[in-house]
């Protein structure tokens, strides 16, 4: 590439291994959200575009109706489920401190024939057009025949908002749905996974909770739970109250805490969940990107771009820059010009990211953030987006925001689905849902994302800041475009968050504005 002469540099001008090797990201299959719910892809999110922050029934529901949609599934997997299921699907109806309840009692699962299921009066009725049953076998006999039942007959599963069980002297049946049946098995599944590492869950009352959340949003079981969602009541005089109670009655007041204790962990692991389906969504759309015959072209680039990466002050703000085609002079001196003001001022994590000046073959993106390449690229081509024409330039502050999500965390999840950030990522998700935004356009910017949230965030962050560059969009489009306005209601949580992230960054904004005045 470079090669020493009497103690000069010479270029090698006509060289073009200039260029990183393009990064493998993880293949989906491979992804937190694919393994975990064995799921063979990320669709299907209208099911997730409700309310639900306020419901735990609601998206415990919606998550497990999205898992099974989204995979491939056998009768096997069914049976599968069955066994597991079982202390959860109303064959249960009292349980003891010793209880293993990580241990199903089901000792085998047996599809019954047709034959059998006529004998059992189980064949489809007025509502259905399917009943298959399974029957299940305990490891102890307790005195009765317990029967799944897999049916699409939802005038029954809507009595209760899930399942329908119908018991007799010496035996009992429950009726679900085939896709409730694996949604729950494989969200239940993870949920026990991640009781047992936070050790401080007591697993009856996370039974409990669990099976209420199983039986339906009707279920005695899961109104008794429902008094936890607003635990505004659970203050420190009420609190004393219930210490000083519990200690006359001789039960420990720790007790009294499992129950919500288990309400919020269920609680903030679906809204983790939730937020992680739309990041592996958004993710999935870029590998989609980077997938297309249109990414994996280049230009030859002409001897003056060469010579430019190798000279352009650019360099002391970026790991590496990349150009995979050729731009106009002018151009290259006004994105210089625009980053080389901007990155004066903007936070820099301990590594810098590529600049990649790319064509992106997206009729909408112009900009993009790839995390596993820790490279933002932009395409200097303008395209109408959101009723307004643009080039990538202006969308580059969004990108950075991308950037200081995944490069400034010191734990492995982003900055946007940790804590400190939860409190912007519900607020703007609760607005959206109630705002008259357009699905499609929601959709379309991945704005359930957690990412988008605090990439958006970050650019109106620097917008109430004062700064003006080519590098962000126009003040028209941050006061007017729809949905920059739901943003803009979670105006004071946002400065809150990003002046305590980079206390020192309003003091640079203000320095910059004062010199160039």
């Amino acid at each position: 590439m470079q090669e020493e002469m009497n103690g000069y540099t010479q270029l090698d001008l006509f060289s073009t291994n200039f260029q990183i090797p393009e990064s493998t990201s993880k293949p989906m299959g491979e992804s937190v959200i694919y393994k975990k719910y064995g799921i063979s892809k990320v669709g299907n999110l209208s099911k997730l575009d409700q309310d639900s922050h306020t419901d735990l029934w609601s998206l415990f529901h919606q998550i497990s109706q999205f898992i099974y949609l989204n995979g491939e599934w056998t009768w096997s997997d069914c049976l599968e489920a069955a066994k597991f299921l079982y202390p959860y699907l109303g064959f249960i109806t009292a349980v003891s401190d010793e209880m293993e309840f990580n241990v199903s009692p089901v000792k085998n699962v047996v599809s019954l024939s047709s034959k059998e299921i006529q004998d059992l009066g189980l064949l489809a009725g007025r509502y259905s057009t399917y009943d298959y049953a399974i029957k299940l076998v305990l490891e102890k006999y307790d005195g009765k025949r317990h029967y799944l039942v897999l049916t699409d007959d939802f005038s029954k599963l809507e009595q209760m908002g899930t399942t329908f069980i119908y018991s007799g002297s010496n035996y009992n049946f429950t009726y679900i749905s085939k896709g409730l049946l694996i949604g729950f098995a494989k969200l239940i599944k993870d949920i026990l996974n991640e009781a047992d590492k936070a050790s401080n869950i007591n697993p009856k009352r996370l039974w409990e909770l669990l099976e209420s959340l199983c039986s339906g949003k009707r279920s005695v079981n899961y109104l008794r739970y429902q008094r936890y969602n607003n635990s505004t009541w659970m203050n420190p005089d009420s609190l004393k109250l219930a210490m000083i109670y519990a200690n006359k009655l001789g039960h420990k007041f720790s007790d009294l805490n499992d129950g919500p204790r288990a309400f919020q962990f269920v609680k903030s692991y679906l809204g983790k969940a939730y937020s992680q389906i739309f990041m592996q969504h958004r993710e999935d759309n870029l590998v989609s990107i980077c997938n297309t015959k249109s990414w994996n072209t280049q230009s030859s680039l002409n001897p003056a771009m060469l010579t430019y990466l190798y000279s352009s002050p650019l360099r002391q703000y970026f790991t590496q820059l990349q150009f995979d085609n050729n731009i106009a002079t002018n151009e290259l001196k006004s994105l210089e010009e625009t980053l080389i003001d901007l990155m004066k001022i903007l936070p820099k994590g301990k590594v810098l990211p590529v600049l990649r000046i790319k064509n992106i073959g997206h009729r909408s993106k112009n900009s993009l953030y790839l995390e596993a390449q820790n490279q933002i690229v932009i395409d200097m081509r303008r395209k109408y987006v959101d009723h307004e024409w643009r080039n990538g330039i202006s969308t580059f502050v969004h990108q950075y925001g991308h950037y200081i999500d995944y490069q400034f965390t010191n734990k492995e999840t982003p900055l946007s689905v940790q804590q400190s950030f939860s409190a912007v990522v519900r607020t703007v998700s609760d607005k959206l849902k109630n705002s008259k935004l357009d699905n499609k356009l929601v959709r379309e910017h991945n704005l359930y994302a957690p990412t988008e949230i605090f990439a958006v965030s970050f650019e109106l962050y620097l917008f109430y800041l004062g700064i003006q560059t080519k590098a962000m969009l126009s003040e028209r489009s941050y006061l007017k475009q729809s949905y920059f306005n739901v943003f803009n209601e979670c105006k004071v949580e946002i400065i809150k968050y990003f002046d305590n992230l980079f206390p020192e960054l309003k003091v640079k904004v203000n320095q910059s504005a004062q010199e160039t005045a």
